[in-house]
């Protein structure tokens, strides 16, 4: 558990599907022979991965997790959140 006392894997709902939404989205070329290889390796032989966690997963849902979850920033800073907009001049 992290500081806020969910679960490292948070928002989800157990590591294992913690660990494959991490590598659809951080998987450059999902086609590729390395991420394949790394899905089997890092994902379906890891010894926290449970056949049971993906029983009824959607990756829909999934996804929706974490859109709701980047939504508001996760923790409290001690004065609270400020937010603002910046203007940038690019050449």
């Amino acid at each position: 558990d992290d500081q806020d006392g969910k679960p490292i894997w948070h928002p989800f709902l157990n590591p294992s599907v913690a660990r494959l939404m991490c590598w659809h989205q951080l998987t450059p070329n999902l086609q590729g022979e390395t991420a394949l290889n790394d899905l089997v390796n890092d994902i379906f032989l890891h010894p926290e991965t449970s056949r049971e966690h993906f029983h009824k997963f959607d990756t829909g849902r999934e996804l929706k997790r974490l859109d709701d979850f980047t939504e508001s920033p996760p923790g409290e800073p001690p004065n609270g959140w400020k937010t603002g907009s910046v203007m940038l001049k690019l050449p």
